[in-house]
């Protein structure tokens, strides 16, 4: 049995974190909702200068991928992907965001209709919680399998205090021997 294409909505937060994502997650179509266009435009004059330049390269990355290819259709990526600027959207009032409430309601107007394994794409926890009421896969970016991004448990966090103590007996043991040995 084929395997469903990952269709993923992307959230501003991650194209912030992330601008070369279009590169990033292999041949899979990414969707950026039309409401993300906009924040990304008021964003372009951040007072934070990192986000500025995210703000301003993704905007960059997504004119010239139209420039040359219909992205409203999809446009084809060097990584493989395909990358399309999204205007439709099943209404959303779940959030305090009108921006947010768009951008989940694109994911479930896509959902609705597309073939494809379509997951909402964000580093918001409560935008990922509405996606999942309304039956939508909602994953964080970087992924949470990601141990930079994984939260320690009790029993991680247990073992990662015994793996530093393990050490520094070791680096103890180690100094003793060289020191016994030298004299």
């Amino acid at each position: 049995m084929k395997q469903k294409q990952k269709t993923y909505v992307v959230d501003t937060s991650v194209l912030i974190d992330e601008p070369d994502i279009f590169y990033k997650l292999g041949a899979s179509e990414i969707v950026v909702p039309i409401a993300v266009v906009r924040e990304l435009d008021g964003l372009k004059k951040s007072e934070v200068p990192a986000t500025a330049a995210s703000a301003r390269k993704v905007s960059r990355t997504l004119d010239r991928l139209g420039n040359t290819q219909n992205i409203a259709s999809g446009a084809r990526t060097s990584a493989g992907s395909t990358v399309r600027i999204c205007n439709r959207y099943q209404t959303v009032s779940d959030l305090a965001s009108i921006a947010d409430n768009k951008i989940v309601g694109t994911a479930l107007k896509l959902n609705e209709k597309s073939e494809s394994n379509v997951i909402m794409l964000t580093t918001d926890g409560n935008m990922r919680n509405v996606a999942r009421a309304h039956g939508l896969r909602a994953e964080a970016y970087p992924f949470l399998s990601d141990a930079i991004r994984a939260e320690p448990d009790f029993d991680s966090a247990t073992s990662f205090s015994w793996n530093i103590i393990a050490a520094v007996i070791v680096a103890f043991l180690a100094l003793y021997l060289i020191i016994h040995n030298a004299s």
